[in-house]
This record gives structure tokens, C-alpha cells and sequence, in this order.
């Protein structure tokens, strides 16, 4: 087994067990996302989705940009970019959600619940297109990378 990335795939695990801890705690017990225990559970994965993507980027190294002139395709750049914005605005309602009611607003407030829900959907969206865009990313390096040690005249 590589152990190059293996804090990568430890944290994107942690992750998901968060979102599985999700759906375990909100749906299958039944606490919902608005109880206390649902908005630690929305809390630890949001940690947890942050952790994961921090991780990424420091998996990338320098090694990339110094040994590899590997430029994105345009479409990938606009991808990554969108589901950076996507994530961002998820973790933010989320964010939003909690700050609501640590300043007195009820968790059946309309605005509370619209933006948990939201955030909760649209942050898994983004944090997984990330890591789909970083994997793209990685994976092409290498190629390169490979074909440069293959052919070194070229």
C-alpha cells in the first residue's frame, strides 16, 4: 500500500464518518438537525470536511508546480472554482444557522432551519467536487511527471 497519501485518505475517512454520523443521528434516531445533538453532528462534520481539505492541500507540495508545467484545462479551473464557492456557501448557512441561535433566535425559526438545511446539503456537494478537482489535478501531474522520467529528452 502507498503511504504517500495516507493522511489524505485517514482525513477524507474521518469525514465521511462524520456525514455518516449525520445521517445516523438526525434521520435513523430521529434527534434532527435543529436538537443539540444534530448541531454537533453538523458541527464535527463540518470540522471534519474542513480538516479533510486542508490535508488536500498540503498534499499537493511544491513538487507539482516545481517539477511539473502542468497547467488546468479552463473547464477544470471553472469547476474547481464553483464547487470552492459551493462548499464556501454551504459551510457559511451552516455557520449562519448556529450563529442565529447563539444570539437568541429559536431552532424553529424558518431562517434557522432553511439555512442548516441548505448549508447541510451544499457543503458535502463541495467538499466532495473539491476533492474530485484535486484528485484530477494530482493524478495529471503524475502522468507528466511519469512521462517526463520515461522520455527525458523530451
Amino acid at each position: 500500500m502507498k503511504t504517500k497519501y495516507l493522511p489524505l485518505k485517514l482525513s477524507v475517512c474521518m469525514a465521511i464518518g462524520g456525514l455518516i454520523t449525520i445521517i445516523v443521528i438526525c434521520f435513523l434516531i430521529g434527534f434532527g438537525f435543529h436538537s443539540a445533538v444534530g448541531k454537533y453532528a453538523l458541527g464535527t462534520a463540518l470540522l471534519l470536511q474542513w480538516l479533510s481539505l486542508v490535508v488536500d492541500h498540503f498534499t499537493h507540495g511544491p513538487r507539482l508546480a516545481e517539477d511539473c508545467p502542468y497547467t488546468p484545462a479552463k473547464k477544470m479551473t471553472h469547476f474547481r472554482l464553483i464547487v470552492i464557492v459551493i462548499w464556501l456557501l454551504g459551510s457559511c448557512m451552516q455557520l449562519a444557522s448556529l450563529g442565529m441561535l447563539l444570539f437568541g433566535m429559536t431552532s424553529t425559526n424558518l431562517w434557522v432551519r432553511i439555512l442548516c438545511i441548505a448549508g447541510f446539503c451544499l457543503s458535502p456537494l463541495g467538499w466532495a467536487g473539491i476533492l474530485l478537482a484535486s484528485h484530477r489535478r494530482r493524478t495529471a501531474g503524475e502522468v507528466i511527471l511519469a512521462r517526463k522520467t520515461a522520455n527525458p529528452v523530451a
